[in-house]
């Protein structure tokens, strides 16, 4: 399903116009609308209710038994629907009594273990003939009292508390609109100014948080119509991650891994037969093209990988093309944070949105004002509201960035707040690599990575007579050992040195070994190596597509050749999150220095 926000407003209210031209009709008193059969007719043992405030649980069959031996089967039998409100920690189960006008359920209490009968009912109606006004918040209880029959723990939690006010334009003729809120609801219910028994309500039930939305009718009687159903689903914009597989024999096949690690792993499902294929290119794949932007709708409590699914609507993969046009962005709420310290790709902060998942995405703002406003609420806690644009695939944090054009502080967040991050601080005291094999050492930084690599095959020639290739193999391992390559990679750049016996990378590769199309610009430069200046020879790579900013479309690669037979090679990794002027800015210099130690 797709699920989209959408900003209530002027075409809600001209909307209600097409009904006030329609024929009055007499209104007559008819019962509540009949309720949807319960699709799960049999109670599980695994299914419980839980408080989030004293972490108590009941089960469903415990909850039947506290009902049937409570006030509730004294007015009536418990039905088959039923929905858990975790936040004020009661089971709700319908039940079947006629009474009109009302929809009643049996409310249990898990951590009391009490029960008792809310009859939700949405008011009486007015005798046959009388004419009384408009009462809109008649008919939002009436949709209310539909969405919650219907849509179980989706709907607005019983019981709030909701501000109304009238939002009908000055100057507007023919129709009024309210809207009522409480907490992240918003209903929005608009009707022609006709006789009060002809008034067919146009009622809009939205949560920007959850992505929640349900549209429907209602009409001067009570009757309920939807006329569009709720996604029932979060929007998902520009979600940064990798699709990893799951085990063989695993009830899913695959999922989705959000960075940084740890953000969520959720299901995940293409919209169409061709974003499926999309979706299965990339499960498991190595860099380049990892990584990839997701949009589309999530749904959560789902049978899929950790209990939600993300139906994806369109991907962006790491790379060259295609680049979406930016992604409004309407009250966002989060909080800014400082990214790790010491060299890294990407922004040096980042907006993690509130709620249940605690996206990650770049921020900015092109307006000097504004920009100060992030950076001083840099790692303060607070929560804010923003506006403006999102783009996805460019420099910055998990390779997206919000162009921030608004911005204000939040009170009260409408959801759980993420928590700071709890970086590890940097040791960049430098260490030394020893090859005692080949007979070299080179200092490095505590943040370097440091990989040995050994023999991994020969030249089919080159077997001697009367051995096989496994005890070739072994020979060959035994004599060059596992130091005959070593990689050493630093923030967006790295260094290859590979031992003389490996000359063409007889043995092991060592180095890059293609870069794809585009333009290869040759360039040399100079290293100090034990205090000898070498010229370095290599190329910078200018990839074919546009626009062509991030490593893995310009990168550069270079190499030494040392008298001995060593090969040094050095340059940029093909990150598709930093741009060539990042790797300059952060890694160059400190690659020069290793091979100044070596």
């Amino acid at each position: 399903m797709k699920s989209k926000l959408s900003t209530l407003g002027l075409v809600l209210i001209l909307s209600t116009l097409i009904f006030s031209g329609c024929a009055p009709s007499t209104a007559q008193p008819t019962e509540s609308p009949t309720l949807r059969q319960a699709q799960d007719t049999a109670a599980t043992e695994g299914e419980y209710c839980l408080d989030k405030d004293t972490g108590a649980k009941l089960s469903y069959q415990e909850a039947v038994e506290i009902a049937q031996n409570s006030e509730c089967l004294e007015q009536g039998q418990l039905k088959e629907t039923r929905f858990c409100n975790e936040d004020t920690g009661t089971w709700w189960i319908d039940l079947d009594i006629d009474k009109s006008n009302c929809m009643p359920a049996c409310v249990i209490n898990v951590s009391d273990k009490t029960a008792e009968i809310n009859w939700r009912c949405t008011g009486v109606l007015p005798p046959e003939g009388t004419v009384e006004a408009p009462d809109p918040v008649r008919a939002r209880d009436a949709a209310l009292a539909y969405i919650s029959e219907h849509y179980g723990e989706q709907a607005p939690t019983p019981g709030l508390t909701w501000m109304e006010e009238h939002t009908t334009p000055e100057g507007f003729v023919g129709s009024s609109t309210f809207q009522h809120t409480a907490g992240d609801w918003a209903v929005t219910v608009s009707f022609p100014l006709v006789a009060p028994e002809a008034v067919v309500y146009q009622v809009v039930v939205a949560n920007q948080t959850t992505g929640f939305q349900w549209e429907g009718e209602v009409d001067a009687a009570g009757q309920v119509k939807e006329t569009i159903a709720p996604a029932g689903g979060q929007p998902v914009v520009g979600w940064y991650g990798y699709v990893a597989s799951t085990p063989d024999g695993a009830q899913f096949d695959d999922y989705l891994v959000l960075e940084p690690e740890g953000t969520a792993e959720v299901g995940l499902t293409g919209a169409d037969a061709s974003i499926e294929a999309e979706i299965e290119a990339l499960r498991d794949k190595e860099e380049p093209g990892k990584h990839a932007h997701f949009w589309g709708t999530l749904t959560c409590p789902v049978l899929d990988y950790g209990g939600c699914e993300l139906v994806v609507s369109r991907l962006r993969s790491d790379g060259p093309g295609p680049f979406f046009d930016p992604d409004p962005i309407e009250g966002w709420e989060g909080t800014i944070y400082s990214g790790p310290p010491g060299p890294r790709s990407g922004g040096d902060d980042y907006f993690a949105l509130v709620g249940n998942f605690h996206v990650q995405y770049g921020i900015g703002a092109i307006d000097e004002a504004i920009n100060s406003q992030l950076e001083s609420l840099r790692d303060t806690g607070t929560v804010i509201r923003v506006w403006g644009e999102l783009s996805a695939g460019i420099p910055d944090w998990n390779g997206t960035q919000i162009q921030v054009n608004r911005i204000e502080v939040v009170e009260e967040p409408s959801a759980p707040a993420p928590p700071p991050p709890d970086w590890p601080e940097p040791d960049d005291g430098m260490q030394v690599y020893t090859n005692d094999v080949y007979g070299y050492q080179f200092s490095y930084p505590a943040s370097a990575a440091i990989t040995e690599i050994g023999v991994e095959g020969f030249v089919s020639d080159e077997l001697p007579e009367g051995m096989t290739s496994d005890e070739y193999m072994a020979q060959l391992r035994e004599q060059y050992s596992d130091k005959l390559c070593v990689h050493i990679e630093y923030a967006l750049g790295y260094i290859y040195i590979s031992a003389p016996p490996n000359q063409g990378f007889r043995y092991a590769n060592c180095g890059r070994t293609g870069v794809g199309a585009g333009e290869i610009v040759e360039k040399s430069e100079t290293a100090v190596i034990a205090g000898q200046t070498y010229t370095a020879e290599g190329y910078e790579f200018i990839g074919a597509w546009e626009p062509c900013e991030m490593l893995d479309c310009h990168n550069e690669t270079l190499v030494i050749a040392l008298e001995d037979g060593t090969r040094i090679e050095y340059g940029a990794r093909p990150e598709p999150t930093a741009s060539y002027e990042d790797y300059l800015m952060k890694g160059k210099d400190m690659l020069l220095q290793i091979l100044a130690s070596y």
